[in-house]
């Protein structure tokens, strides 16, 4: 059935106007595993051209929706894993008489839907978590008693508290899901032990999860990367752990004995929030974080997270098997040397990767010196810079940067960056072995290498500054091998968790193209790779249309 009631009150609240909106999304919702990701459908009606529809979902945030014929438009977002309800505002942008005109239905309250089928472990969420933990010790130590509801351990020297590992022991013992709460200090791990590479036990080496948990930092969310990593612009050591900013930010240092964090199986979930993971090793997968389960980033940096194998390493800061959805993301100095190493920021194996608001950059691997997509996967890139990016054995150059191959395996980009890949890399966007990519509003500039190998689509908006091939209907809306003015090449702090790559108007009478106002469909996403504050509807060459900027970053003034 249809929620006919929350339809008619989107359409009495715009009685007279000259713009409608109507709910068409099916109802009860039910819920969806593993990310709870669910459809949302609309019918717009406009005695003007509509320039643009966007959703803003509780707990989802915002995000364009797609024509899909006739008055329809679409979109799908990942709610809250124990949300019981769906709740919904469309904003509509129409041509106006003087300028666009801007809605937003229903205009009180929100358009809502029932979600049903929870799994039973959502019933700790009504009350909030089943249980909070305060980490007070930054030294490492187990828990004395996991499951008796107390974090608690004796480390040496007689050091006694809640750390770290005795909150994640005791989580992983206790029904339903826990909060677990940092200082913004540094957790370094020490324990070592004989677990072995994707072993399970808790109480030594990485933390591994096998049972719902949050870790959150609780002091980071006005800090940006430059608050907590250092600053030079030199792919060598720019955006590193810094040891003396260790009271700006929560960092988990695994120290090098281990990755930091294992996943353990389907179904488990770790959320991480305002916190760094840095120095991790694994043996062969997964440097930072190895994830079989739903991982859940926002605002984390991985940095300098490695794995150590010299034949065949894979995944630096994350090697996914399962679910990752990421929101103000930093993945940096991550990867690896060993021979045919694969996945520098992150290897996703026939897993899925939805990440928005991201920076990638200074990751290095010889396939794919940022990324690789594999065995069936699925990648989805939005808002988000891939910026200098290297393979770091001296001898050769990495064959891919953005690798995605296999049958099956799907990789899109909307409003992405690539930048400044400029030490011999041979692909940018490769795409090969019946793999498919494809490409919306994304902008190649500053960089030495082929840049689009393989079967690339297009859906329109991009714009390049070397020759790329793209198939596609989009291709008539794309800017292919144009002059192209820039920055001076580095990333800059404009605002927001990560660094971005800006891009300068052109100033009259320079003939040079400029990517400003130079997007296409889809419909632009609300804000840039900065978020809230940085709109995406900005009139950036001054020609009294707003249209977006292809790439992460949209031009001000």
């Amino acid at each position: 059935m249809r929620s006919a009631l929350f339809g008619v009150a989107g359409a009495m609240a715009l009685a007279g106007c000259s713009t409608s909106v109507t709910d068409r999304t099916f109802s009860p919702m039910t819920f969806n595993p593993p990310i709870n990701e669910q459809s949302f459908a609309v019918d717009v009606r406009s005695t003007t051209t509509v320039k643009s529809v966007q959703i803003d979902a509780v707990g989802a945030g915002s995000a364009a929706m797609t024509p899909a014929g006739g008055l329809r438009y679409d979109a799908t977002l990942a709610l809250p894993a124990c949300a019981g309800a769906a709740e919904f505002t469309v904003t509509v942008r129409a041509a106006g008489f003087f300028s666009d005109r801007v809605n937003t239905f229903p205009d009180i309250g929100r358009f809502t839907h029932q979600i049903n089928g929870q799994p039973e472990d959502c019933e700790a969420f009504e009350d909030g978590f089943a249980q909070t933990y305060l980490v007070d010790r930054t030294e490492d130590f187990p828990d004395s008693d996991p499951g008796d509801g107390q974090c608690f351990g004796v480390g040496a020297g007689d050091i006694s508290g809640c750390s770290l590992r005795a909150a994640v022991m005791e989580a992983n013992a206790s029904p339903g899901a826990e909060l677990i709460r940092l200082q913004s200090q540094r957790y370094t791990l020490t324990r070592i032990g004989g677990e072995g590479d994707v072993g399970v036990d808790a109480s030594v080496r990485d933390l591994d999860i096998t049972d719902d948990v949050t870790i959150e930092g609780q002091f980071g969310a006005n800090r940006d990367l430059g608050d907590f990593l250092t600053r030079s612009n030199q792919p060598a050591d720019d955006l590193k752990d810094d040891p003396g900013s260790n009271f700006d930010f929560a960092k988990i240092d695994a120290g090098g004995i281990d990755r930091a964090f294992q996943v353990a199986a389907p179904g488990v979930v770790l959320r991480l929030r305002q916190l760094a993971v840095v120095n991790g090793e694994g043996a062969e997968r997964g440097g930072g974080i190895l994830n079989a389960g739903e991982l859940s980033l926002q605002r984390v940096a991985l940095v300098e997270n490695d794995v150590s194998a010299q034949i065949g390493p894979r995944g630096g800061g994350v090697y996914n098997s399962g679910q990752v959805v990421g929101e103000d993301v930093a993945f940096t100095q991550n990867g690896h040397v060993g021979a045919n190493s694969a996945g520098a920021a992150f290897y996703n194996d026939g897993g899925t990767v939805e990440l928005n608001r991201a920076l990638i950059a200074y990751n290095g691997s010889r396939f794919g010196a940022a990324f690789s997509n594999r065995s069936g996967g699925r990648v989805k890139l939005k808002n988000t810079t891939l910026h200098w990016n290297y393979w770091r054995n001296p001898n050769d150059a990495p064959v891919s940067v953005a690798s995605t191959a296999d049958d099956g395996t799907e990789t899109s980009y909307s409003f992405v960056t690539f930048s400044r890949h400029a030490l011999g890399e041979r692909n940018l966007v490769s795409t090969v072995s019946s793999g498919s990519a494809t490409l919306a509003n994304t902008l190649f500039v500053n960089n030495v290498a082929d840049h689009c190998v393989g079967a690339n689509q297009t859906a329109g908006g991009n714009v390049t500054d070397a020759p790329c091939t793209l198939s596609g209907t989009g291709a008539v809306a794309d800017h292919i091998d144009v002059g192209i003015v820039s920055a001076a090449g580095a990333l800059d702090d404009r605002g927001g968790f990560t660094p971005v790559y800006p891009i300068n108007a052109v100033a009259p009478p320079s003939s040079l193209f400029s990517a400003v106002d130079k997007g296409a469909a889809p419909v632009a996403a609300f804000f840039d790779q900065r978020g809230a504050g940085f709109d995406r509807r900005v009139d950036g060459d001054e020609d009294g249309e707003a249209i977006a900027d292809a790439g992460a970053f949209e031009l001000e003034d």
